[in-house]
């Protein structure tokens, strides 16, 4: 039973939109709308489908939106208020209503989740409203004043001094929630499973993991860049989205960063300063253009219930994507993926190997850095039990081999920077049956000092300005790179050709670019020979199993490569930013690129194949129909934006298509329902 002070609540935002809609119909009217829509979804799952309370709950089928369990609620609330009003709220009253709530909520939950989620809910708007004062209430007139009908008195031993006081209880507290003995075997399987997992850790190969994450970092996708910040940041999506980051002054690790809004917390947390695995900056400036993306600009403003809706579902398919199908992470005991959560707590395991002193303890690091414990409940709480869920999983490198330093970057000073080329020599331990451990002080995480020393002036700020100069920086550096890039090819070119003039003999004949098969329509190559190329009006052949033949064709190849480098570096370089530095004036960040740019009606309809190939093959794959997609010509237009082709190619595959649709129960309606402002492009990669 909750005797905090400050009951927690959803967004007020969110309560007074249901609540205005309470109060303009009724709340009788409003419950029996939503209690008929609920009825007609669970007799659609257990009649129609003949599916079990269970697998619904597996299958995590819509029964109640959030909106409709705040609202359901709300009216419970109503009710109770009504009744305190009119003098009617006895004990017995207030038991039976809150007997029918709970047998409503059972039709389509099962016990374990109402307890966890919804009497909660129910419980914390009723203490909410329980206040003299209108200001101490969220919905200002709706209140509820304890007296002896409606409350009972209980003794309880005060938290600081020990000694028992008397407090009065609401009775929607003592008879909204199951018996004692629930509570206790719920515990016990919550623990159980947690247990199973910590006694069966799973490996996480620390150097594709973090590159990966750098690569999801350059992404331009909301989805991957999503995914790539919480990795790296051990942050929840809200906190991404309306959290304050900013690089400390005078900090004495790249990888530090102050964060205010911390999710979960009774009251305001204040600012700290956790550890990013990649050099804060660059983190920064990914959170900077994730912010300024279009998908992401509406939910600034948005509650975290629409901020989670929005991008968990997306995320949850980049993170199986990028990490659990190449192997990277594997799936824990008792679970049936691996999860944006599950990538929280590995980024305990890396910051930890990073930068927890040795002997310092493990537990209390991860509560620090996570956010369960700061300011002063850092100094006189104990560790928070929550850290324990974060302990499922250990580092190897790619010798599969476990990494068990920890702080091997507090070694490194400040200012200085880490290359690819620092590879201090690994220490080794011997395990207690003699396996050789590998104490790897190695990362792949690299800062630049001319990047640290651009991204000073964000010291202190919100990030909300200077995105020119970051757009500009972004182009600078891979132009940079690419220029490096192009003078390596030219050299080897040289190189390559050099060596050729010396060892070609001259009886070979000179090719040209005409002469490869399939170039010149007038070269026909000799029917008697695999050679890909021909000579016209000369005598000899070039040699079947010619070493030198094969460097030409390399050559050739290689120079093709480079003028398309070229012309991508000029396009880069010719690029002009914006004359004002304005973010206002700034542009948004560019979407995702129409991957229908194609020279020809042929590679459209080939991209739609491929487009209904990809998907269909995912829903045969997918384990749960949240994850599954319909297939149709409006949803198409995510691809391309050309009707009469997509309707063409759908009508071609009408037969093919229906039979898949009714082989994963989908109608025009599922990804409305489960994929809401979500696109195929969100998800797939057609190309």
């Amino acid at each position: 039973m909750p005797r905090t002070s400050q009951p927690i609540l959803p967004e007020s935002q969110l309560i007074n939109s249901c609540q205005t809609e309470i109060d303009r119909h009724s709340w009788q009217t409003v419950r029996n709308q939503i209690i008929e829509l609920y009825e007609q979804r669970l007799q659609d799952y257990f009649q129609n489908r003949g599916l079990s309370l269970d697998e619904i709950s597996k299958k995590r089928l819509k029964r109640l939106s959030e909106n409709e369990i705040l609202t359901l609620s709300l009216c419970f609330l109503t009710r109770i208020i009504e009744l305190h009003q009119q003098g009617q709220d006895t004990e017995e009253t207030i038991r039976q209503l809150c007997q029918d709530e709970t047998e409503l909520l059972e039709r389509g939950y099962p016990k374990p989740t109402i307890a966890k989620n919804h009497h909660p809910l129910y419980i914390n708007l009723v203490r909410d409203a329980i206040s003299a004062e209108p200001s101490r209430s969220t919905i200002a007139t709706h209140q509820l004043v304890l007296n002896q009908q409606n409350s009972w008195l209980i003794a309880v031993p005060n938290k600081d001094t020990g000694e028992l006081e008397e407090i009065s209880i609401h009775y929607v507290q003592m008879y909204l929630k199951y018996d004692t003995p629930f509570y206790v075997n719920l515990r016990r399987s919550t623990t159980a499973n947690n247990n199973i997992k910590q006694e069966h850790p799973q490996p996480v190969r620390l150097d594709p993991y973090l590159e990966t994450v750098r690569q999801l970092l350059n992404s331009n996708s909301y989805t991957e860049l999503a995914t790539a910040i919480a990795a790296a940041s051990g942050r929840r999506f809200t906190e991404i989205v309306k959290g304050s980051f900013s690089l400390p002054p005078n900090s004495a690790y790249p990888y530090e960063y102050l964060f205010e809004g911390q999710l979960k917390k009774k009251n305001q947390a204040p600012a700290y300063l956790p550890y990013s695995i990649v050099p804060a900056s660059q983190l920064l400036e990914a959170i900077a253009r994730f912010r300024s993306l279009p998908k992401i600009q509406p939910l600034l403003s948005a509650t975290s219930t629409k901020i989670n809706q929005s991008i968990n579902p997306a995320v949850k398919y980049q993170v199986e994507k990028h990490f659990q199908h190449p192997g990277i992470v594997r799936v824990l005991k008792r679970e049936r993926g691996v999860t944006v959560q599950n990538l929280r707590g590995i980024y305990g395991e890396i910051a930890t190997h990073f930068f927890c002193p040795h002997r310092a303890s493990f537990h209390r690091f991860l509560s620090l850095r996570l956010g369960h414990l700061i300011g002063d409940e850092a100094v006189a709480s104990p560790n928070s039990p929550s850290t324990e869920h974060y302990f499922h999983y250990y580092l190897v490198d790619e010798e599969g081999k476990q990494i068990d330093s920890m702080g091997v970057l507090l070694d490194k000073s400040g200012s200085e920077e880490l290359s690819s080329g620092e590879n201090p020599q690994p220490q080794t331990t011997t395990g207690a049956v003699g396996e050789r451990v590998t104490n790897d002080p190695r990362t792949i995480v690299h800062t630049r000092a001319s990047t640290k020393e651009r991204f000073n002036h964000f010291r202190g700020k919100d990030m909300t300005e200077n995105d020119t100069l970051i757009t500009l920086m972004n182009k600078a550096e891979k132009a940079e790179v690419l220029e490096q890039e192009l003078k390596n090819a030219r050299a080897l070119i040289s190189s390559v050709e050099a060596q050729l003039d010396s060892s070609i003999p001259e009886s070979y004949v000179k090719l040209d670019s005409s002469s490869i098969a399939g170039d010149n329509p007038e070269s026909t190559p000799s029917p008697n020979s695999n050679s890909s190329f021909s000579t016209s009006g000369e005598p000899h052949s070039i040699v079947e199993n010619n070493t030198n033949d094969a460097v030409l064709l390399l050559v050739r190849s290689m120079s093709q490569l480079t003028n398309k480098l070229e012309l991508f570096l000029d396009r880069q370089i010719i690029e002009t930013p914006p004359s004002s530095a304005d973010p206002d004036n700034l542009p948004p960040s560019e979407p995702k690129e129409p991957v229908d740019q194609h020279n020809s009606v042929a590679d459209t309809i080939a991209l739609l194949n491929r487009a209904i190939d990809t998907i269909m093959a995912h829903n045969d794959r997918a384990l749960t129909k949240a994850d599954k997609w319909y297939i149709g010509i409006n949803p198409l237009k995510d691809i391309i934006n050309s009707q009469v082709t997509i309707s063409r190619v759908v009508k071609r595959r009408k037969a093919e298509i229906n039979a898949h649709h009714q082989k994963h129960h989908l109608d025009r309606y599922h990804n409305g329902n489960f994929h809401r402002e979500q696109g195929y492009t969100d998800f797939f990669d057609f190309d």
